[in-house]
């Protein structure tokens, strides 16, 4: 099972064994979203990252690839929760996200702790290492 410890509130889960989509729930209300991959290579797009996914038991990095927030300080809660989960698998050394080529995805980023992966810039998106 994906990220067992996601399944109980206020946390909910979809997806399958290659992607999963996940939110904290308050109340009734979901809070944010975010999408997550798995793969052993860094994708160029998201088209490429389709391609690439596995089962996570199979993958090297995972991939977060969509965030979208209807409360302030939901995207953070859930990168938060995502870190934990990655520290504690010994196959991920870090989380890979694939961002748009914008100022505002880059500050973002960086207020958050990223950083840029500056071998990566060259591709269609900026990537960032968590």
């Amino acid at each position: 099972m994906l990220f067992p410890w996601l399944w109980t509130p206020p946390l909910l889960l979809f997806g399958g064994p290659k992607k999963i989509l996940l939110g904290p729930k308050y109340k009734d209300d979901i809070e944010g979203i975010a999408c997550f991959a798995f793969t052993n290579e860094i994708p160029a797009t998201i088209k490429e990252m389709d391609l690439m996914s596995v089962e996570e038991d199979q993958a090297t990095i995972p991939i977060a690839y969509t965030l979208w927030s209807f409360k302030k300080g939901a995207g953070k809660k859930i990168m938060k929760e995502l870190q934990k989960y990655i520290k504690s698998k010994e196959q991920f050394e870090s989380i890979i996200t694939i961002s748009p080529l914008t100022p505002v995805a880059t500050h973002y980023h960086i207020r958050n702790g990223a950083r840029l992966n500056l071998k990566l810039t060259q591709k269609p998106q900026k990537t960032f290492l968590i």
